[in-house]
């Protein structure tokens, strides 16, 4: 908007008239590393309340934001089609993060986390979801302990937050008995997992680039088919199949072409050695 501001429109796709629509604008701003969290008939954000301009200061990019009440969850409900905002916890984060906090799916539970002072790694769950109170510390963890450097700090403005545009860890999992975390690592694709019993870490070799884990979401199959399924997907199947087939043509004419074209440079050759032998010939004679 005006070239300066950023406006979020926010579309639905209903299976069953297999069209788009559009429904009330998104009201704040969403941070960049958010997919939506979905949970009990809602998909949930992190944004703040005010829009800002980004700066870059050593040489990372980041959002000066005043304080960690710009932060909040907009929360999106899927049957009614309206926004709510959910406050995050309102003691334990206190300060602005170095890094840009994620939402995430734990548990089956709501959980928010976010850096300390570049040195520690904190999860907090929201066990009755929509209520600040019921939020609760999950994990916290030194970076430390996690084979990991702390994250430096460039804020050399201490009258205002400064927060980069980057999320180095994502939460992707905790185990059953609320021992085992899985983290991915963003900027290499590693997999850390971390067992808050003996402070245990064991990270996996990178995962190639063409998994995108910070994107992997949970997800319920359903027996219910869907028109896109049943229609679009055959469709898709169907026209794949043309394609290769044209291939396979294509391919056999150009092969055609090619056998052609060595045809006649054999041509070419045995009309070069009819002609030397002819010449010879000529000359037996004359000898």
């Amino acid at each position: 908007m005006n070239g300066v501001l950023w406006r979020y429109q926010v579309r639905i796709f209903n299976l069953g008239d297999n069209c788009w629509r559009n429904i009330q604008d998104f009201p704040l701003v969403p941070l960049s590393w958010n997919d939506g969290a979905l949970l009990s008939g809602t998909v949930n954000w992190l944004a703040l309340r005010e829009d800002f301009v980004s700066i870059r200061v050593g040489g990372k990019l980041k959002i000066p934001i005043s304080h960690v009440d710009q932060f909040v969850i907009v929360s999106l409900d899927l049957s009614t089609e309206t926004y709510k905002e959910i406050l995050l916890p309102s003691s334990g984060f206190d300060e602005v993060p170095c890094v840009e906090p994620s939402l995430r799916i734990l548990m089956d539970c709501l959980c928010f986390s976010h850096d300390v002072k570049g040195t520690e790694f904190v999860i907090w769950q929201m066990k009755e979801f929509g209520v600040q109170e019921s939020w609760s510390q999950l994990f916290r963890i030194e970076y430390f302990n996690l084979r990991m450097r702390n994250i430096p700090n460039y804020n050399e403005l201490d009258f205002v937050g400064l927060m980069e545009c980057d999320t180095p860890l994502l939460p992707m999992c905790v185990s059953k008995n609320g021992d085992t975390l899985i983290l991915t690592k963003v900027a290499d694709g590693r997999v850390i997992m971390y067992d808050r019993r003996d402070k245990g870490v064991e990270i996996t070799t990178r995962v190639p680039k063409q998994i995108c884990l910070f994107s992997a979401i949970d997800y319920v199959e359903s027996l219910v088919s869907t028109p896109w399924k049943s229609e679009d997907i055959e469709a898709e199947a169907e026209a794949g199949e043309q394609e290769e087939e044209d291939e396979e043509e294509e391919g056999w004419y150009l092969s055609s072409s090619e056998d052609e074209d060595q045809l006649s440079d054999i041509d070419l050759e045995v009309d070069e050695w009819d002609d030397i032998l002819s010449e010879d010939e000529d000359e037996l004679s004359d000898i």
